[in-house]
């Protein structure tokens, strides 16, 4: 996932497309485990630092990691599915 959303970024800054807003969806995931929450942190860090819009879409169980990952995880704009993560995103509907 990081590759994938450092190329289009890097695609996007070379101008060679327009990225105002990356979805990341998790709905098929229980939860999230090793990595993920560093992943989605620094997805939020690189989009962020380019001024692009990162939501994830899907639910999962957060119960059972440490108080620390669940607060950096609040950090994420969260939706319940894709298509209201792209609504919100364009605001078209």
């Amino acid at each position: 996932m990081l590759r994938l959303l450092d190329a289009e970024i890097e695609m996007a800054r070379a101008g060679h497309r327009r990225l105002d807003t990356v979805v990341i969806d998790v709905s098929e995931s229980d939860t999230i485990g090793r990595g993920g929450p560093e992943a989605l942190a620094h997805a939020l860090h690189a989009c962020t630092r380019r001024r692009i819009g990162l939501a994830v879409a899907g639910t999962c169980d957060l119960r059972f990691l440490s108080p620390a990952t669940q607060r950096r995880l609040a950090a994420l704009t969260w939706y319940p599915t894709v298509e209201v993560a792209i609504t919100s995103a364009t605001g078209r509907g």
